[in-house]
């Protein structure tokens, strides 16, 4: 006999990678949470997480000018077990050569700071995460251990596909700035009431190199995005697909967005036109969606455990886990998924209040 279940409301994707830790065959419930940034008064972004789950999170900002934006988002179970942490950020350092550099860097004026970045010369992904990030990480998890680093290509592509299809690439080369990314994915340990725990992350750096007068170049560079998953011993390849779908399934609040770029580019003094343009980055970043999430789809190594399915109706995407043989998306917003390839909720009295369509896997 095959195996079906039915996810309710706004879970649908999450729920569905949590089908493979539920023992128990009901519905699997999630809420929606909030990072709050306390700057403006708004959420900033939202997630989707396990009932029994709890987040912690923090946005703060660089001194002006700069106003650069720093993220912290921890989200794990009520035993600190599993879970994963979320570093973001921006270009918060910043280094170059010439006489003006000199003045910041062998003269002491700013005070160690420019144009509200800290003066520190560029480092390497494996070079900030030992130098930066470790201290961190050792603060939140005492037991810390860092096993294994490598260099990250994957991670890199797809952040430079992202870049393009919002065409923020171009517009930095247009201001004569030139781009680079870099990444590192690492592995280490960590024990928790006695019991050993298994991690592994990534971590990107954005780097901006300029020279705008031609006697000054400046590079303003930091941290992009560190992922930082963890789970039991034995338990984190099982659990990994759970994790990242929390990760790639939040979402950016709107209305946040527009209010705290439109108030950086008033402190930037950058003209209307270019204040017209957060408008339509955003357009383009909303429009991007469904080809991030197909992009997504295939790095399969990087996301295993779990597939990308269309919903036929409104044409989005979610991320599904494997292990089921057919999606179906209801008119309602609910979700089923079943093994049964004979099974279908239009014709099971349980669930016809609604039309239900099946999903086409995005490949």
């Amino acid at each position: 006999m095959g195996m079906h279940r039915v996810v309710t409301g706004s879970s649908l994707f999450l729920a569905m990678m949590l089908a493979g830790l539920a023992a128990a065959s009901g519905p699997v419930h999630l809420k929606r949470v909030a990072v709050v940034d306390p700057a403006y008064g708004l959420d900033a972004h939202f997630f989707l997480i396990p009932a029994d789950w709890t987040m912690e999170s923090q946005i703060s900002y660089n001194p002006a000018p700069s106003l650069s934006l720093n993220s912290v988002v921890h989200i794990h179970d009520r035993p600190g077990l599993t879970g994963v942490l979320m570093l973001g950020g921006e270009s918060a350092y910043a280094w170059g050569s010439g006489p003006v550099w000199d003045m910041f860097v062998n003269g002491g004026a700013g005070n160690g700071m420019y144009q509200g970045r800290r003066v520190l010369a560029p480092l390497s992904p494996e070079e900030y995460l030992r130098q930066i990030c470790l201290p961190t990480f050792q603060r939140l998890y005492p037991g810390f251990r860092l096993i294994e680093v490598r260099p990250d290509p994957q991670t890199v592509a797809l952040y430079q596909l992202s870049q393009r299809a919002l065409g923020l690439q171009t517009a930095m080369a247009g201001a004569g700035v030139r781009m680079e990314y870099q990444a590192v994915a690492f592995k280490g340990s960590d024990r928790r009431g006695g019991q050993p725990v298994e991690m592994e992350g990534t971590l990107l750096l954005t780097y901006g190199y300029a020279s705008g007068d031609g006697v000054n170049t400046s590079c303003t560079w930091g941290l992009t995005a560190l992922r930082l998953y963890y789970a039991g011993q034995g338990r984190l390849v099982s659990t990994l697909p759970l994790l990242r779908s929390i990760v790639r399934n939040g979402r950016i609040n709107p209305r946040w967005y527009i209010r705290m770029q439109n108030h950086r580019l008033q402190v930037w003094q950058i003209a209307r036109d270019a204040q017209a343009e957060v408008g339509r980055m955003l357009e383009r970043m909303n429009e991007s969606v469904r080809d991030r999430d197909r992009i997504y789809a295939g790095f399969s190594e990087y996301i295993r455990g779990t597939s990308v399915y269309q919903n036929p109706e409104n044409g989005n995407y979610y991320e599904l886990e494997n292990g089921y043989n057919k999606v179906w998306f209801g008119s309602g917003g609910d979700v089923i998924y079943t093994d049964n390839d004979n099974y279908s909720p239009n014709t099971d009295p349980r669930f016809n209040n609604q039309s239900w369509a099946e999903g086409r896997p995005s490949r």
